[in-house]
């Protein structure tokens, strides 16, 4: 190991991880050309997948606070309007802020 490290200019212990790779997966062990193994694409598959997830519930679902945060940091002037419940449809209470 420790000659054909040295050739190869890497550490003995990667070289013996390489052995270990191959004996334990065979030819699936260094798929390469931007492949991984298949538990892995699915494992980053599934991530992709709930991060999507997370963020169509934040947008149909934003929390309480998001809104006034960014209504406060717009720039420029800005309105609140308020529909105060029991009034058909009609606005009211608007107000610079």
């Amino acid at each position: 190991y420790a000659e054909a490290a040295r050739i190869l200019n890497i550490n003995v212990s990667v070289l013996r991880r390489w052995e270990k790779e191959q004996r334990d997966h065979g030819s699936q062990a260094f798929p390469g050309q931007g492949h991984q193994l298949p538990e892995l694409e699915e494992i980053a598959r599934l991530k992709r997948e709930l991060k999507r997830a997370h963020t169509e519930i934040e947008i149909l679902n934003p929390r309480e606070g998001d809104n006034e945060k960014r209504r406060r940091t717009s720039p420029g002037k800005s309105c609140e309007v308020r529909l105060y419940p029991g009034q058909s449809n009609a606005l009211s209470g608007v107000k610079p802020v």
